[in-house]
C-alpha cells in the first residue's frame, strides 16, 4: 500500500507540474491550452445536459452595452467561440443582437466587446436554467469598464472573422490594374470611387439565391475570373474589390451582413481603410454611400443611420424582395455581421 501511494502521490506531484507549465501565465502556449480546456469543459456540460434529457439549442442574445454610465454606440461585440461566427455592432443606444448561439442549462458566455481597435474587454454572462421565452435571453445592461482587458491579437476563439488568401499567383494583374484605374485620380476617395465603379460595372445581370449571396461561394473562383468574367453574386465582386485595393496597399475586409428577420437578407460588402477609419464600398449601390459631410461612410456609420442607404440606385436584378422592401436599410439596423480580412 505504500508503494502504491507513494505512485498517486508521484503521480499527482506530476499531473500538477505539467499543469503549471501549461497554463502558467506569459508562456507562448499558455492560452492555446487554456481554451482547449475550457471548449472541453462546455462540450462536457452540454453532454450532461444532453444525457438529462435538455439537448443545447440555438437562441438570440440581446442587451446594451454602457461606458461609465453612457451608451457605448458602435461597438463590435461577439461570443466567444461562437458556432454561427455572428458579430453585433451597438445601435445609438447601445443595443445590440448577437443570433444562433448555443443554448443549454446553465452555459456560459464570454462576451468579446471592442469600443474600437484599441480597447477590448471580456464580460462574462451565464444562462438561465430554463430556455428562455422565445428563444431570446436578455441580458440587460453590460457595464464595458466592469470586463477584463484583453489582446485581441493573442485572443483564441474569436469565430466573428475569417481570413480569405490574397490571389498573389495574379498580384502582378491586380497591380497593374489598380495603376491604371488610379493613374489620373488624387487622394484615396478618388482612387477607390474610381475602383469601385469599375467592379460595379464586372457585376452581372440575374438574380443570386440567398444561399450563395452569403460568404459560403465568396472564394468559388479567383477575382481576376470575377473582373474578367463578371459575377452575379455580391461577395465575389466585393472581394474582387478589396483584393484590387490591397494590391494598391490598402488595408481591405469584406463583410457578410444579415438581419434578424424570419425571412432573413444577407448581402456582402468591402470595407477599405485609410484617413485612419473605415470607408464602405458597396459594388451593388455602385460606388459607396455617402455621409451628409461629403465623406464615404463606414458600416458603422450605417449602423447608427442606416438612412444614409436610402435614394441610392439599387440595380433591380438585386432579391430585395426577400426580406422587405427596406431591406436594406434593415440589414444596416440589425448590427449583425461576420468578417472577411484579405491575408497576404
Amino acid at each position: 500500500m505504500k508503494k502504491r501511494t507513494k505512485r498517486l502521490i508521484l503521480v499527482s506531484l506530476s499531473a500538477i507540474a505539467v499543469s503549471a507549465v501549461l497554463f502558467a501565465p506569459g508562456l507562448p502556449w499558455s492560452p492555446g491550452c487554456r481554451h482547449f480546456m475550457k471548449k472541453l469543459l462546455t462540450r462536457a456540460d452540454m453532454t450532461v445536459a444532453a444525457w438529462e434529457g435538455t439537448p443545447a439549442e440555438l437562441i438570440s442574445l440581446k442587451g446594451r452595452i454602457l461606458r461609465k454610465k453612457e451608451l457605448l454606440s458602435g461597438a463590435d461585440i461577439e461570443v466567444l467561440d461562437s458556432i454561427s461566427g455572428w458579430a453585433g455592432l451597438t445601435g445609438e443606444s447601445g443595443d445590440f443582437s448577437l443570433r444562433d448561439v448555443q443554448w443549454y442549462p446553465g452555459a456560459g458566455y464570454t462576451l468579446i466587446v471592442s469600443a474600437n481597435d484599441y480597447q477590448s474587454r471580456t464580460v462574462n454572462v451565464r444562462a438561465p436554467a430554463s430556455r428562455p421565452p422565445g428563444g431570446v435571453l436578455d441580458l440587460g445592461d453590460l457595464e464595458f469598464d466592469s470586463g477584463c482587458r484583453v489582446d485581441l491579437a493573442t485572443l483564441r476563439g474569436r469565430n466573428s472573422i475569417t481570413t480569405i488568401a490574397f490571389d498573389e499567383k495574379n498580384a502582378l494583374y491586380y497591380r497593374a490594374l489598380f495603376d491604371r484605374l488610379t493613374e489620373d485620380r488624387i487622394g484615396d476617395e478618388e482612387r477607390l470611387g474610381a475602383i469601385s465603379r469599375y467592379v460595379s460595372e464586372r457585376l452581372a445581370p440575374g438574380s443570386a439565391d440567398q444561399e450563395t449571396q452569403s460568404g459560403r461561394r465568396i472564394d468559388s473562383t479567383s477575382p481576376r475570373d470575377v473582373l474578367e468574367q463578371g459575377s452575379r453574386y455580391c461577395g465575389q465582386v466585393a472581394v474582387a474589390l478589396a483584393t484590387i485595393a490591397e494590391a494598391g496597399n490598402y488595408r481591405c475586409r469584406v463583410l457578410d451582413l444579415v438581419d434578424p428577420a424570419p425571412l432573413t437578407s444577407t448581402h456582402m460588402v468591402a470595407e477599405v481603410f485609410y484617413g485612419d477609419r473605415w470607408h464602405l464600398y458597396d459594388p451593388f449601390l455602385e460606388g459607396s454611400a455617402g455621409m451628409r459631410t461629403g465623406r464615404v461612410a463606414s458600416y458603422a456609420d450605417l449602423r447608427l443611420d442606416a438612412d444614409l442607404t436610402l435614394g441610392k440606385p439599387v440595380r433591380e436584378h438585386l432579391p430585395g424582395t426577400q426580406g422587405g422592401p427596406n431591406w436594406m436599410a434593415d440589414l444596416y439596423r440589425s448590427g449583425l455581421h461576420h468578417y472577411y480580412y484579405i491575408k497576404r
